[in-house]
């Protein structure tokens, strides 16, 4: 297989590690990433982020190389998506931008949520469904975030940078939601007419 060539790859085929546990490792980091956001040592908080969610892309790999890919492994992956936000805006919170946090977590929780609800309505496929403001677009807007927080570039710097990527996360992420309501309802029309 092609990704053998790759030293994770085989290490993870040779340690015979479940990617259950990678999955749960990816946590670690996310931790480490929330005490440095409240210590505002913003670009070892990016590091660890950034290291948190390798952890979260590995884990699907490993499970599908060693063949142990499975729904309860998705489960798991998406409740640790969960947590590892979770952790990050709560580093926010204790670093000062408990509001700004709030508002970013909320949507964050809301537009995985809108999907998942859905599901329990009607049977969906895994399809991705169309809306701004997704775990992906999410973890780059924070991770720059926290690297130009660092950096602190001359032309933003009579403006809180940080603020203005929570509150960004936050409004992508609940016109996201919205998108993903009128989705879920066309959805559900259409498999549900009844209703």
């Amino acid at each position: 297989m092609q990704l053998l060539k790759y030293p994770y790859f085989s290490l993870c085929k040779k340690i015979n590690i479940h990617p259950n546990w990678i999955s749960l490792l990816s946590l670690l980091p996310a931790l480490i990433a929330a005490v440095f956001i409240v210590k505002e040592s913003y670009l070892w908080a990016a590091l660890l982020a950034s290291i948190s969610l390798i952890f979260d892309l590995l884990d699907g790999a490993c499970a599908r190389l060693a063949l142990k890919a499975s729904k309860f492994g998705d489960y798991i992956d998406a409740l640790v998506d969960r947590y590892r936000e979770v952790i990050f805006y709560f580093g926010f919170v204790l670093g000062g931008y408990p509001l700004e946090a709030f508002f970013a977590l909320s949507g964050s929780l809301l537009i995985s949520f809108a999907k998942a609800r859905a599901a329990m309505c009607v049977p969906i496929d895994d399809h991705d469904w169309p809306a701004i403001g997704d775990m992906a677009d999410r973890n780059i807007v924070l991770i720059i975030g926290l690297i130009g927080a660092a950096i602190k570039p001359v032309w933003f710097l009579k403006y809180d940078l940080l603020t203005f990527v929570l509150l960004s996360i936050g409004l992508f992420t609940h016109i996201g939601c919205v998108f993903r309501i009128f989705y879920a309802k066309k959805i559900i029309e259409k498999k549900a007419p009844e209703c």
